[in-house]
């Protein structure tokens, strides 16, 4: 009899404490009448950032909150603050504690990246915590797919969950339009796709780090739908910086060695989009290693560029691997599917990333592009650590050359993603509505 009393007392001190986080999310919501989903598979954070500025640059008093790479709090166009998470790490209820902060804030207007990844956690962070009435849907690429996929449809199913109801969805073009549609019909919203060809070159070359036209019209998409001038959407699009998870290019001084930190394009798609604004800026003229970086746990990863980013690429370039998981590009390369590749190397076991860029030292390869792809986790973030303080840190004095951030060749989004599909003529579909209505665990 004493243990069902004290299991009823502990059942409903939980119902009262899950109450008491309802209401004060609710009421924290309701401080801030604005709220935008940034949803999507690549390009979620530098939306994100983009979305804010606009907003700032309107009079809002906004919260930004992206997630990822390097998560961050940002205020506006003032400041910004990394969020510091337990050592279990991401968790969805994440949203709820920065949500409750921006109220506390004063926001008046919160932009979050959404962090879920699970279909059902896509419904929780939309209908329980966020509640948002703009939702942009950045691209759908194949990503999670055991947790999301296994194919594009389900993931573009799972992105519907998050559309509002009686509010915006905001995306690109792409054959799983059709899907959107149909939720927003469900729920009264509408469905707006941008064009990245009405975004004019000239004004991209004004933005003083390199970034795709297609997160820069989904973020003019949102201010289109909210009532915000073009003018003032392009001025404050212009002011927000790029995220930290970003990638750059790299000079190097003595050697002339050029390094594109691609690690956050974790799959072939936005892969291949930044290989051609690599070639569009010459910088694969006079030849590629491309340097992958392996995860034991993302071996999904690893096979899809086994199947659809090793066999394309040019012939004569270098293919250097590194991390786990790397048998199944071993037996891709030993089977013939790579023909471009010239030269390939393995590199496993102790003080990887020390013979990684002694490698990349060798004569042979001075005035070549490195391009690093994969996973930035792990043996990813020691290079990039490698390339800002310099290889003689790593490598020693007879390997080693020092690197130096490029003059002109600034961060590079690469999380920046937007797909290969080609854009058309915006569109307005689904009902009139109005916008007043990576990884995680369970919540």
């Amino acid at each position: 009899m004493g243990t069902a009393v004290v299991g009823v007392f502990v059942i409903a001190a939980f119902a009262a404490m899950g109450a008491l986080e309802r209401f004060r999310n609710g009421r924290a919501l309701r401080r801030m009448p604005l709220r935008v989903n940034v949803n999507g598979i690549r390009g979620k954070s530098t939306v994100t950032r983009l979305v804010t500025a606009i907003l700032a640059e309107e009079g809002y008093n906004v919260v930004g909150k992206t997630t990822g790479t390097a998560a961050r709090m940002i205020y506006g166009l003032d400041r910004e603050e990394p969020i510091v998470r337990k050592p279990e790490g991401a968790n969805i209820k994440e949203q709820v504690v920065c949500i409750d902060k921006a109220a506390r804030h004063g926001a008046n207007a919160m932009v979050c990246e959404c962090m879920a990844v699970r279909p059902e956690y896509q419904t929780v962070v939309q209908e329980r915590m966020l509640r948002a009435n703009v939702c942009v849907i950045v691209n759908i690429l194949e990503d999670h797919l055991d947790v999301m996929g296994p194919t594009e449809l389900q993931i573009a199913e799972a992105f519907s969950k998050s559309i509002p109801r009686r509010g915006y969805c905001v995306t690109v073009p792409g054959p799983y339009l059709y899907v959107l549609e149909r939720e927003c019909v469900k729920r009264g919203s509408e469905l707006v796709v941008v064009d990245e060809s009405e975004v004019p070159e000239e004004y991209i070359a004004r933005f003083p780090y390199e970034i795709f036209p297609a997160n820069v019209a989904l973020a003019i998409g949102v201010a289109r739908v909210l009532g915000i001038s073009r003018e003032v959407a392009e001025r404050g699009a212009l002011l927000a910086k790029p995220d930290p998870g970003a990638a750059q290019i790299v000079d190097a001084k003595d050697n002339d060695l050029v390094f594109v930190n691609g690690f956050a394009a974790n799959e072939p798609s936005s892969s291949w989009t930044i290989w051609d604004r690599m070639e569009s800026k010459g910088a694969t003229e006079k030849g590629v290693v491309v340097l992958f970086n392996g995860r034991p746990d993302r071996i999904d990863r690893t096979q899809q560029f086994v199947e659809d980013f090793f066999p394309r690429l040019p012939e004569g370039t270098v293919l250097f691997c590194m991390g786990q998981g790397l048998s199944c590009v071993d037996k891709a390369r030993k089977a013939g599917r790579f023909p471009g590749v010239a030269e390939y190397r393995c590199f496993e076991g102790a003080s990887v990333v020390p013979r990684v860029l002694a490698a990349l030292a060798e004569e042979r390869y001075r005035g070549w592009c490195v391009y690093g792809i994969g996973n930035i986790h792990g043996e990813g973030a020691s290079v990039i650590s490698a390339v800002e303080f310099g290889f003689d840190s790593v490598v020693g004095g007879e390997a080693g050359f020092l690197l130096r951030f490029a003059e002109r060749l600034l961060p590079w989004t690469v999380r920046g993603g937007g797909g290969s599909v080609r854009p058309r003529r915006a569109e307005r579909r689904c009902g009139s509505g109005n916008a007043s209505g990576d990884g995680e665990v369970a919540p």
